[in-house]
């Protein structure tokens, strides 16, 4: 029986906070939501909690954290979960393939900044190499890849 892989949503590490007092709201682009999802697929072997709370680390940096309006918030929390419903959709389309096609533009955009910031993220090499494939199967409006199989990694551990 395997266990699915997932990462507490957690402060630690974190710098930078909406205030709700102001009508703000901190938005990962990429989300402990979206990660979960693609951590899920990760088959390799579980992480010890010194390298996961070194993920939720890079999860929570600031370069990772974008301020917006509490609308501008909840636009991609929905949008986060049309990437993880294309994530783990495995429905055939007929051709072989499972389509994991986004009907939503903005979603679209949204995998590119999220696969921007999993470049610049120091997650291990394994694990980066699982997302880029996952983000690899997503399409975009237009039945195109949006992810490249090739993708520069960007840096990561070993």
């Amino acid at each position: 029986m395997s266990n699915v892989k997932s990462l507490t949503r957690s402060d630690l590490g974190r710098s930078k906070f909406g205030d709700p007092n102001v009508g703000t709201e901190a938005s990962h682009i990429l989300s402990f939501e979206v990660f979960n999802a693609l951590y899920a697929l990760f088959k390799g072997e579980d992480y010890n909690e010194f390298l996961e709370n070194y993920m939720i680390i890079q999860i929570n940096d600031n370069n990772n954290i974008k301020i917006k309006s509490i609308e501008g918030y909840q636009k991609d929390c929905h949008l986060d979960q049309l990437i993880i419903n294309a994530i783990n959709n495995n429905n055939n389309n007929g051709d072989g393939n499972n389509c994991k096609q986004l009907t939503n533009i903005k979603a679209s955009k949204r995998v590119l900044k999220i696969w921007k910031s999993v470049q610049g993220m120091m997650l291990p090499f394994e694990l980066k190499e699982v997302i880029r494939s996952e983000l690899n199967k997503i399409k975009d409006v237009d039945g195109k890849v949006i992810v490249n199989v090739d993708a520069d990694l960007g840096g990561y551990l070993q």
